[in-house]
């Protein structure tokens, strides 16, 4: 939703990505998205990134969205192991966690039981406007107003 809006739809990104950190274990219940504009858009994706998420928060997604992602999650596994250092990598991950031998067969019927209301219902428990944190790079006030670039 929020590369599809900022980016596709309002030109006002170059990049967006948002994900669960890849340290969880480390680092339990980190959400972090990065939206690449310039400047001038500072504000209005601060804004439209906030009404995203208060969205997926108040009303689920709908199910073709859902659909698309988990079409996305399967049919992208098998690019996790184009290299011997991406097997490695997973079998690792397997094992650090615990997943067992049968995570992959797992991994792919779980997320296609994830319904529109599980995503909602761990938005709402996850995802809270109120208590993050944002860091911004670049040219800005105290008020987080971009500067104007000197001519």
């Amino acid at each position: 939703r929020l590369s599809a809006r900022l980016r596709d739809r309002k030109g006002l990104a170059y990049s967006v990505s948002a994900t669960i950190t890849a340290s969880a274990a480390e680092e339990p219940g980190q959400f972090t998205c990065y939206i690449g504009s310039e400047p001038r858009h500072f504000a209005e994706v601060k804004s439209i990134f906030l009404e995203e998420l208060t969205r997926i928060r108040k009303e689920p997604p709908k199910a073709e969205e859902v659909a698309d992602v988990q079409k996305y999650l399967i049919g992208s596994l098998p690019f996790q192991f184009t290299t011997n250092e991406r097997i490695a990598d997973q079998l690792l991950y397997v094992e650090r966690f615990g997943l067992g031998l049968d995570y992959l067969d797992r991994y792919r019927q779980e997320v296609r039981a994830v319904t529109p209301a599980d995503v909602q219902a761990v938005a709402q428990k996850y995802l809270d406007p109120q208590r993050m944190v944002l860091v911004a790079a670049g040219a800005i006030d105290a008020k987080g107003k971009p500067l104007a670039r000197e001519k």
